[in-house]
């Protein structure tokens, strides 16, 4: 297998990218915005812009039509939810990024009552990208360390 000759590796720098939106190739525009716009700002217009018609993301394995509600009930679920762009992969039509969140359950969230916890995970996203949008995604967080912060289940001894 051939790697291509470059890789573009975009570093934090003082807690983040300066600057997110303007950074990296076209290659890591679309999941800076989406990162950015969407999760962080909660600017739905601009999902159909990244996220290409049938695109799918792997973990809870959903598709691009879904990506609204999804964003909309974490987003209520932690008012102040935030990622952080701490680094950005690029290689040929791929995107792979480091992206912690945090937020405070404030809102009803997977059936279970709000607690006011806040929450520290980490998060690792690697996507395709075609035409400027992205098209799949393979999503890594740590649910089980969120599930324990928020006291749904029992830390581990």
């Amino acid at each position: 297998m051939r790697l291509a000759a470059t890789i573009l590796v975009l570093t934090a720098l003082a807690g983040g990218l300066q600057n997110p939106s303007t950074q990296g190739s076209g290659t890591a525009r679309p999941l800076v915005r989406f990162v950015e716009e969407v999760w962080n700002k909660g600017d739905y217009s601009v999902i159909p812009q990244v996220i290409a018609p049938g695109a799918r993301v792997h973990y809870r394995d959903f598709t691009s039509s879904e990506a609204e509600g999804i964003v909309k009930s974490w987003r209520a679920a932690f008012p102040d939810f935030h990622f952080t762009i701490e680094e950005i992969i690029v290689q040929d039509d791929r995107v792979a990024a480091r992206l912690p969140f945090t937020g405070t359950w404030q809102g009803e969230f997977w059936g279970h009552a709000p607690t006011g916890k806040h929450i520290s995970v980490t998060e690792t996203l690697v996507c395709h990208v075609k035409n400027g949008q992205l098209s799949e995604c393979w999503e890594d967080w740590d649910e089980y360390g969120m599930r324990m912060q928020l006291g749904l289940i029992p830390a581990s001894k």
